[in-house]
C-alpha cells in the first residue's frame, strides 16, 4: 500500500492579543496597605477624642479645685459683767477659798486750805492810793483827816490822815473815795483841794502816779462742794499714810491687797457759804486692809468667767483678767477673815467653732443672703465675700472650699 505523504506544515508564531479594560489601568495599592489604612484613622479619631475628654475633665477639676469663696466677717463685741465672792483665811479650808488676813487702824490729822476762788463774790468797797501834795506858796499848809481832794474827771477823794504840806516842797498822802464803788478805781490824774481858796488852789494840789484799786472787791467764799472737796483730799492723804502702817503689819506674802476707809471723826473750821482766807479741817479715819492671794483669787475669777461662757464664744482681746476690781464685802478684825467682791467687765464675741459660722448653711447663698443671715442673728456687724473666680456670685456647694476669716 502506497504511504501518502503528508506536507509538512511550519508554525508560524501567533501574537496573543490581550484586551485590557479602562478599570483595568487603575493602579491599586498593595492589598497589604489597604487593610492597615482604616485602623489608623479611626485611632487618630479615638486618640482625638481621647484627648478633647480628658482636657475637659481636666479643666472641669480644676475649675472645681479653684473655685472658692472667702467669708470676712467683723464678729459683734458684746458687754458683759461678772461677779464673785470669794472667801480669805490664814488656812483656807475650802476650794473656793483664798489665803489672806485683815489688818486695821485708825489716825486724825488736821490740814489748812486756802479757798480756791471757785465761789468768790464781788464785793463793794472805796477806792485808795497815793497822792503826792504839792506846796507851791512860801508858808506851810496843814491839811487835817478827811480833806476833800477832787479829780480832774469829778471823782472826790478824802485824806485819810492829817498832813502838813511844807512851804515849796511836797508830801505823800493815803487817799480813799468818799464813796463805795468801781467809780473810784481811777487811773493817774491831778486833783484839786476844794476846801482852800482860788489862789491856794493855784499853789497847792495833788498829783497820783499809779491807779486807785478797792471800788470792787472778789472776797472768796468757801462753798460746801468746795469743804467737801478738801475733807475728799484729806481722806486720801490719811489713806496713803494708813496704807503703809498696815502693810508693815500684814508683812510680806501676800500679792494683793484691798483697803476700806471710814471717817469716825469730821471737823472744820468755817462752815459752808463763809469769806474765808484760809480754813482747817480735822478727820480721824479708821482704814481696814485685807491681804491677799490675788494669784489665787484670779484664777478662781478666771475658771468662773469661762464656766459661762456658751460654744463658740469668747472673751475680746481687750477683756483681761488683770482688770478685775476688788472691794470688800465684810470683814472680822478679830478673826482676821473677809470676804471680797471680785468684778470684771468686758466684751465677748464669736469664734469660728460657732454654730452660726457652720459653712454648710452658706451653700448656694449669695453675698447678700450671707450678709442678711449673719447681721440678723446678731453675730456680725458686717460681711464681705470673696468670690474666685471672679465670675461666681454664689457661695460654692464644695464645704471644704468655703473659708471665714475674721477682720
Amino acid at each position: 500500500m502506497a504511504t501518502k505523504k503528508v506536507a509538512t506544515r511550519k508554525r508560524v508564531p501567533v501574537k496573543r492579543v490581550i484586551r485590557v479594560s479602562e478599570q483595568a489601568e487603575i493602579k491599586m495599592p498593595p492589598p497589604h496597605l489597604h487593610a492597615t489604612a482604616v485602623p489608623l484613622m479611626l485611632y487618630r479619631r479615638i486618640a482625638l477624642a481621647f484627648i478633647v475628654v480628658v482636657a475637659a475633665v481636666l479643666l472641669v477639676v480644676m475649675y472645681l479645685s479653684t473655685m472658692q469663696a472667702v467669708i470676712h466677717v467683723k464678729p459683734v463685741a458684746k458687754d458683759f459683767s461678772s461677779d464673785l465672792i470669794v472667801h480669805t483665811a490664814m488656812t483656807p479650808l475650802d476650794e473656793t477659798d483664798i489665803r489672806g488676813t485683815v489688818v486695821s487702824g485708825s489716825m486724825t490729822k488736821t490740814k489748812t486750805f486756802e479757798p480756791s476762788g471757785e465761789g468768790a463774790k464781788q464785793v463793794e468797797g472805796k477806792s485808795s492810793g497815793t497822792v503826792t501834795i504839792t506846796n507851791k506858796s512860801n508858808a506851810p499848809q496843814a491839811l487835817v483827816a478827811t480833806t476833800r481832794l477832787l479829780s480832774t474827771s469829778g471823782v472826790l477823794f478824802r485824806l485819810d490822815k492829817s498832813v502838813v504840806a511844807p512851804a515849796g516842797g511836797t508830801v505823800d498822802a493815803t487817799v480813799h473815795a468818799d464813796k463805795p464803788g468801781i467809780t473810784g478805781d481811777i487811773g493817774p490824774t491831778h486833783f484839786t483841794i476844794p476846801g482852800l481858796n482860788e489862789t491856794k488852789q493855784a499853789q497847792i494840789f495833788a498829783d497820783s502816779k499809779t491807779a486807785f484799786t478797792g471800788g470792787v472787791q472778789s472776797v472768796a467764799v468757801v462753798s460746801k462742794a468746795e469743804l467737801q472737796k478738801s475733807i475728799d483730799a484729806l481722806k486720801e492723804e490719811v489713806l496713803d499714810s494708813a496704807k503703809d502702817m498696815l502693810r508693815a503689819q500684814a508683812g510680806t506674802g501676800f500679792d494683793g491687797e484691798v483697803f476700806a476707809a471710814d471717817i469716825t471723826n469730821q471737823k472744820t473750821s468755817i462752815k459752808p457759804d463763809t469769806e474765808s482766807k484760809s480754813y482747817d479741817v480735822t478727820l480721824t479715819i479708821t482704814v481696814t486692809g485685807v491681804f491677799y492671794d490675788r494669784t489665787a483669787l484670779k484664777k478662781l475669777f478666771s475658771e468662773h468667767l469661762y464656766e459661762g461662757l456658751g460654744q463658740g464664744q469668747d472673751f475680746s482681746s481687750g477683756t483681761k483678767i488683770d482688770d478685775m476690781e476688788v472691794t470688800i464685802d465684810q470683814y472680822d478684825s478679830t478673826q482676821k477673815v473677809a470676804s471680797l467682791h471680785a468684778h470684771l467687765e468686758g466684751q465677748m464675741t464669736i469664734t469660728r467653732t460657732n454654730k452660726a459660722l457652720d459653712v454648710g448653711r452658706f451653700v448656694g447663698m449669695s453675698e447678700e443672703d450671707v450678709r442678711k443671715t449673719l447681721v440678723a442673728s446678731g453675730v456680725a456687724e458686717s460681711v464681705e465675700v470673696d468670690f474666685f473666680p471672679f465670675w461666681l456670685n454664689k457661695i460654692p456647694r464644695l464645704k471644704d472650699h468655703i473659708y471665714i476669716e475674721f477682720n
